[in-house]
Order: C-alpha cells, then structure tokens, then sequence
C-alpha cells in the first residue's frame, strides 16, 4: 500500500500507506463478528451464503481482501527505487 499511496495519491511520507492499510483490515477483521446477524453456526452452505444474515459481513471481509489484493498488485508492478 505504502507505492499506491505514495504513487496515485501523492501522499508524503509514504509510510502512512501501512498504516491506512493496516488499519482498514484490522478494522475489517474485527467488524466481522459484530456484523454477523445469526445467532448460530450454519448447518450448510445455504445458511453459510445467505446474504440477509450476512451481508455486511461478507462486505467487511471484500474489503479486507480488496486492500491485500491492491497492496500485493501495486507492488508486484512497481518500478525499482
């Protein structure tokens, strides 16, 4: 994250691309459990699925996995230096 940071939003010193990463998936992985609406665990993948109950959480844990996608991508295709 610090190169996306650094790179597309011009900030300075690049560092706060960690903690602004960082902090969005910590954010994201403890939201989850407060997110999920059911009462039990599933008895299958349909109660697993189901979006009504677990929307949000299910929002909370792409977003997680958005950020660790974008930093590894970013960094993968940046330029030396």
């Amino acid at each position: 994250m610090n190169v996306f940071v650094g790179e597309h939003l011009h900030v300075e010193p690049d560092i706060w691309g960690t903690m602004i990463g960082m902090a969005l998936m910590l954010i994201s992985l403890v939201a989850i459990p407060f997110l999920d609406k059911s009462e039990r665990e599933p008895s299958g993948l349909v109660e697993a699925f189901d979006w009504r109950k677990r929307g949000w959480a299910f929002v909370a844990m792409a977003v997680f996995w958005l950020v660790m996608i974008i930093g590894v991508i970013q960094n993968f295709l940046a330029g030396p230096g």
